[in-house]
């Protein structure tokens, strides 16, 4: 054999190990980004879960049940409200979206029309929503410890 011929079966050689190699730390790497190393004691900083930053609201970890009220207030008046009650387990989760009808209706039947001109006059949000946490915690086992309002309009 020539001397080029062995020194082309050098470069191609030298191109398939160092493809090989490549492909091995490519592999070593998704490894270690997939967390399956096994040693608890070995914390990669940049690839921690998110958990510990987790925003604590309730409406960003979307742990709310939604309520949707529209109330009228005399003639040309009316108020909409976009209620957010926040559930820490299933159980009061479910609770909510089963007694969702009936609390509405509740809070609807104890507004009345003088309250909701009160409401809008004032603009008294933590009474709205000191009122709507009431009824909601009538209907729960454990009751939720603060209601948010998610959105309002008032024409």
């Amino acid at each position: 054999m020539e001397r080029s011929g062995i020194k082309d079966l050098h470069i191609k050689n030298r191109k398939i190990l160092r493809g090989a190699l490549v492909l091995f730390f490519i592999i070593i790497l998704i490894y270690l980004i997939k967390d399956n190393t096994g040693f608890d004691n070995v914390k990669m900083v940049t690839f921690e879960k998110r958990a510990k930053n987790e925003n604590p609201n309730p409406l960003r970890r979307n742990k709310v049940v939604i309520t949707s009220i529209h109330m009228g207030a005399g003639h040309n008046d009316s108020l909409g409200l976009v209620l957010a009650s926040p559930y820490s387990n299933t159980e009061q989760e479910s609770q909510l979206y089963k007694y969702s009808s009936q609390i509405k209706n509740d809070f609807l039947l104890t507004v009345n029309e003088e309250k909701l001109k009160e409401w809008i006059k004032k603009r008294d949000f933590d009474d709205i929503k000191a009122t709507f946490r009431k009824i909601v915690n009538q209907y729960l086992d454990e009751p939720v410890p603060e209601v948010y309002i998610s959105s309002y309009f008032y024409e």
